[in-house]
């Protein structure tokens, strides 16, 4: 099914080639501003515990794109430096009636030329749909239902007896048996993706890309005894205490409970009904302890609940000039109005300098209302080079962790958070 030798290397680029929920997919790079919530290969990265970057992935994807318009923009992603190529396309060709001969066409070239170029293809089935155009009458709707079923046996038909092409099928998990549509929730439209659908998509991705992936990625390779030492591990954890032991860190803000030395657990609406409460839980496997924040009954909206760390400069566990990556492994249990987790770290210098923040969201959702689904992954953000302070103020730098999240909807908010081995690491 690939080209690759061994398994796929975890920095692998995509080239994302659809149409608009294809463009709903956001890069690490834009921020917080420009990541999207809802986009299936945004979401796989913590499915797969970053043993795959695919929040890194080119996206060629624009809305309303025929898989003609899709082959006609084949060569931007020939041309780009990206080493595989994801594939999902066809729901406008049957919302705009054309012939089923001539997307199977369109296919056919597409993942002709993807085979040559690129050492993997993942192509994803045709999601189900309940929207059409408005034109379409009860017995069109009908039709372009049996067109979608008809892509997708072509589809997995071309894939299973060729190489270098590997089918998914996303149809299955968003189909409601009962409508022939999506599942209830699973769009925001009738077409495009919410949160519930953009997950029941990179599961099935994660699925199918789980035998091809090293069982463990960056940083998870190295336990929580791989400390930082300027003489023997200039390369090791930065952080203070990144095993998470102990209990005599702090619980602020509001929050009570245990918390790992050296961390700090707060939150910011002290004021707020219901409780934050940090314990402490270790892990049989001996990779650490799970620090656990467990949120029962906080009313409100949009409070902040974090765990932080920092390291100053002053400490030479550090040096301005250094690139540095973080991540931190997360379990996110019975979730009711709570998004998912972030992980953020900053670089604050003296007087006059300016910052920076890296971040990496499992897909972040600040105004996530009611139950959603159980989850477990990796959050690991870009690497960033360290300013040296600047000004004439006090010369304090300090590399800050935080681990955040954004609960206390209306209604409350309830669940529990687990998160362990919390890292800081030079690159390169």
């Amino acid at each position: 099914m690939s080209q690759f030798a061994e398994l796929l290397p975890p920095n692998l680029l995509f080239a994302a080639l659809g149409d608009s929920i294809t463009a709903r997919n956001g890069r690490a790079k834009d921020g917080f501003v420009g990541l999207y919530n809802h986009g299936i290969l945004t979401r796989l990265r913590a499915e797969l515990r970053q043993r795959l970057d695919s929040r890194q992935a080119l996206n060629f994807g624009v809305g309303g794109d025929t898989t003609g318009q899709m082959l006609a923009r084949m060569g931007a992603a020939e041309a780009s430096e990206a080493q595989a190529l994801t594939f999902l396309g066809g729901t406008n060709d049957a919302a705009a009636r054309l012939p089923l001969d001539t997307t199977f066409a369109n296919y056919e070239a597409i993942l002709g030329r993807a085979r040559s170029r690129f050492a993997l293809t993942v192509v994803m089935a045709v999601l189900p749909r309940s929207s059409w155009p408005a034109y379409f009458t009860p017995e069109d709707a009908a039709e372009g239902q049996r067109k979608l079923r008809a892509m997708n046996h072509w589809l997995r038909g071309y894939c299973t007896a060729r190489e270098g092409v590997l089918f998914v099928d996303t149809f299955t998990p968003w189909l409601d048996p009962d409508t022939g549509g999506p599942r209830p929730g699973f769009t925001e439209d009738g077409v495009h993706q919410s949160t519930p659908g953009a997950d029941a998509a990179a599961l099935a991705l994660a699925a199918a890309l789980d035998p091809l992936l090293p069982a463990e990625g960056w940083p998870l390779h190295a336990g929580p005894e791989d400390g930082f030492d300027a003489a023997t591990r200039p390369g090791g954890n930065k952080l203070h205490n990144p095993g998470l032991g102990g209990t005599d860190g702090a619980a602020i803000g509001g929050a009570t409970g245990q918390v790992a030395d050296r961390w700090v657990l707060l939150t910011s609406q002290p004021g707020n009904i219901g409780l934050v409460e940090g314990s402490k839980e270790a892990a049989a496997d001996r990779l650490g302890d799970w620090q656990v924040v467990t949120i029962t009954g906080r009313q409100g909206a949009n409070e902040s609940i974090s765990l932080n760390s920092h390291v100053e400069l002053a400490e030479a566990r550090y040096a301005p000039g250094e690139s540095l990556r973080a991540a931190v492994e997360f379990q996110l249990l019975d979730p009711v109005n709570v998004a998912d987790p972030g992980l953020r770290w900053g670089d604050l210098p003296g007087t006059g300098a300016p910052g920076f923040e890296s971040r990496d969201f499992c897909a972040f959702n600040g105004n996530i209302v009611g139950p959603a689904r159980s989850r477990r992954g990796v959050l690991l953000t870009d690497p960033h080079q360290l300013l040296a302070p600047t000004g004439t103020g006090p010369q304090r730098q300090v590399v800050s962790l935080q681990i955040n999240l954004v609960s206390s909807m209306p209604g409350g908010a309830s669940g529990v958070v687990k998160f362990r081995r919390p890292t800081l690491r030079r690159v390169g």
